[in-house]
């Protein structure tokens, strides 16, 4: 029986189009945007937190803030670079 069932999902799963390629990449970017933007968010919160501790290294806190924002701005370019290609 089980065997049955496995055979006829394999034969359902081939009878079905696959997923558009352009899709799926458009997926996975997204993705990447989203991932790399909140976590850029949260390094230059982290990087101010680190400014504003006296007791820690003021280097590394603010090349976490810099790096962070280069990121951010990076990614609002890439956006508006997109939005404009659409036009």
């Amino acid at each position: 029986m089980a065997a049955a069932v496995a055979v006829i999902a394999i034969v359902l799963d081939e009878a079905q189009p696959g997923p558009d390629d352009e899709a799926v990449l458009t997926v996975i970017l997204t993705g990447l945007f989203v991932c790399s933007g909140g976590s850029s968010i949260v390094g230059l919160a982290l990087g101010f937190i680190g400014c504003c501790q006296g007791e820690r290294n003021l280097l590394f806190a603010i090349l976490s803030v810099v790096l962070n924002l280069m990121v951010l701005m990076g990614l609002v370019v890439l956006v508006c670079l997109g939005v404009l290609s659409e036009l």
